[in-house]
């Protein structure tokens, strides 16, 4: 996998102590970069609706849990010394798409005015 590093960065964390346990989950049908972060990755998942249930295989996806302190752990180590990036505690308030690219507005500690990012994606990569 190739990571392109000649970009302006900044990834935003939000300083709210968080519960040890908390994490997140997405599913996924391909590897990416947050695989490695993955603290738990299942290929079936357990079913309960209208009093039934069973195990059903998730074919070719996966459901991958990643622990809250781990993509921090992961960004670090792939862009921490790179020149472009940098990292701040702050909060996120929406995530906006605009025309052609996206805003993300966020409060970001420490900083006294807000701040707004503006971001443009590439046409879409094949399936």
């Amino acid at each position: 996998m190739t990571v392109d590093l000649d970009r302006s960065v900044l990834v935003v964390d939000d300083p709210a102590p968080a519960d040890p346990a908390a994490s997140w989950g997405y599913w996924t049908a391909r590897t990416g970069l947050l695989d490695v972060a993955a603290a738990r990755s299942y290929d079936r998942v357990r079913v309960h609706a209208g009093g039934a249930g069973g195990v059903v295989p998730l074919g070719r996806y996966r459901y991958q849990v990643v622990r809250r302190p781990d993509p921090e752990r992961l960004v670090r180590s792939i862009a921490g010394g790179c020149p472009g990036y940098a990292f701040r505690r702050g909060r996120v308030e929406s995530v906006r798409t605009r025309g052609d690219h996206a805003e993300v507005p966020a409060v970001l500690c420490g900083l006294n005015r807000p701040w707004r990012s503006r971001s443009r994606v590439g046409p879409a990569r094949p399936s």
